[in-house]
C-alpha cells in the first residue's frame, strides 16, 4: 500500500473515531517496516485534520437538528 493510500484510510478511520495514534503507528510499521519521523508527522497531521472534521460534521448536524426544531409549527407557538 502507498503513503498516500495509507493516510487516506488513516484519515477516514479517524473521522469515524476508530483509530487511536498508538494504533495508526503501528498500523504504519506493519505496513513500511520503520516509521520515521516524517511518517510520524503525516499521522498525526492527518488524525488531527480527521478529528477536526469529525467535530465539524457533528456541529454540522446539531445545527441542522436546530433548524428543523425551530421550524416546527407546535415549538414556535410556545411562549417563552
Amino acid at each position: 500500500m502507498g503513503i498516500f493510500k495509507f493516510l487516506k484510510s488513516l484519515t477516514t478511520l479517524a473521522k469515524n473515531r476508530n483509530i487511536t495514534i498508538k494504533e495508526a503507528y503501528k498500523f504504519a510499521e506493519q505496513e513500511f517496516g520503520q516509521v520515521n519521523d516524517l511518517l510520524k508527522m503525516q499521522i498525526n497531521k492527518s488524525l488531527k485534520k480527521s478529528k477536526h472534521l469529525a467535530s465539524r460534521n457533528l456541529l454540522n448536524q446539531k445545527v441542522k437538528l436546530l433548524k428543523h426544531l425551530l421550524n416546527l409549527e407546535w415549538i414556535r407557538q410556545v411562549k417563552w
